[in-house]
């Protein structure tokens, strides 16, 4: 047999476990001072940055303490080269004095363009291209090997290589 419900209903309030956090604390006992604390800060941060703009002034710390990072103005990207030894090194970088010497074949197999001084080669797998083998990106109008390229057939034939598909 069931129990029987209780008769009280409107005064019964269950005892809930509740958990109350960090967040819960700030939003409830004295949230405007701790806010106005907050807006404050801002404020002076944004009108001392101004102020640094206005006078030109470089900033190299910030008033908090923060260091400005420095950006890199070379590119960090690049095609990572095979040893003999079997581990990776970065290329050998290509200085004015080096002369370039023509290959008697692309890497397709076909012989290049004689009247070209440089070779092109692949933008995205570095591999030598003659004038048959050159594909054109839709998107990013790189150079490409037919291997890295896609050619797409919709309403006209487009050429898209494997970073754009």
């Amino acid at each position: 047999m069931p129990k029987r419900p209780c008769p009280f209903e409107d005064s019964y309030s269950p005892q809930m476990k509740l958990h109350v956090g960090a967040k819960e604390v700030d939003n409830g006992v004295m949230r405007s001072e701790k806010m106005k604390a907050v807006y404050d800060r801002t404020l002076s941060l944004l009108y001392s940055g101004a102020k640094n703009v206005m006078n030109n002034n470089t900033v190299e710390r910030m008033e908090t303490g923060f260091e400005v990072q420095k950006v890199k103005a070379a590119n960090t990207l690049h095609q990572m080269c095979l040893t003999a030894q079997g581990t990776l090194a970065r290329p050998q970088p290509f200085s004015k004095n080096m002369e370039m010497q023509p290959k008697n074949r692309s890497s397709c197999g076909h012989s290049p363009n004689i009247l070209l001084s440089v070779i092109p080669s692949c933008s995205y797998c570095e591999s030598q291209l003659c004038d048959s083998c050159i594909k054109s990106c839709h998107f990013c109008q790189g150079i490409f090997c037919p291997k890295c390229s896609l050619t797409v057939y919709q309403e006209e034939e487009k050429v898209l290589c494997l970073s754009c598909c």
